[in-house]
C-alpha cells in the first residue's frame, strides 16, 4: 500500500466487510476505528455500544493504544472489553519502530488498521 488512495480503498473494504465497523480514520500520527460492540444493557437487554479504538504514534513514546466507550458504557456489561484493550495494547506494542518514527506512511496506517481489526477479532471469542 503506497498511496492514500490505496489506504482509503483498504479502509472502505474493512468497513464493508465488517458490519460492526462504523468508521475508520487515519491522520499523520493516529489511526482509529469506531465500531459497535454487542453488550447487555443493565445485564440483560441486548444493545450495541459504540467504541473507538485508537492507536497514536509518536517517535519518542512509540505506539499507544486506547479504547473509549460511549458515555453510557458504564451501564453495559461486556466481557470482551478488557480482553480487547489488552489485545490492542499488545498489537500496538509490536508495531515496528520504523513505522512510528515521524509521519505515518499509507502502508504503516494500513498495518495499524489491520492490527486493530486483529485485536477485535481475537477478543470477540472471549467470554
Amino acid at each position: 500500500m503506497s498511496t492514500s488512495a490505496d489506504l482509503d480503498a483498504y479502509a472502505r473494504t474493512l468497513i464493508h466487510g465488517d458490519a460492526s465497523i462504523k468508521n475508520a480514520y487515519a491522520s499523520s500520527d493516529e489511526v482509529s476505528v469506531t465500531y459497535a460492540r454487542p453488550v447487555k444493557l443493565f445485564g440483560f437487554i441486548p444493545a450495541h455500544l459504540s467504541e473507538k479504538a485508537e492507536v497514536d504514534v509518536d517517535a519518542q513514546t512509540g505506539a499507544m493504544a486506547t479504547v473509549s466507550k460511549s458515555w453510557w458504557g458504564f451501564l453495559a456489561s461486556d466481557a470482551n472489553y478488557d480482553s480487547f484493550q489488552t489485545e490492542l495494547s499488545t498489537q500496538a506494542a509490536s508495531i515496528p519502530s520504523a513505522e512510528v518514527s515521524g509521519s505515518l506512511s499509507a502502508s504503516a496506517k494500513a498495518d495499524i488498521l489491520s492490527r486493530i481489526e486483529l485485536a477485535a477479532q481475537a477478543s470477540a471469542g472471549v467470554n
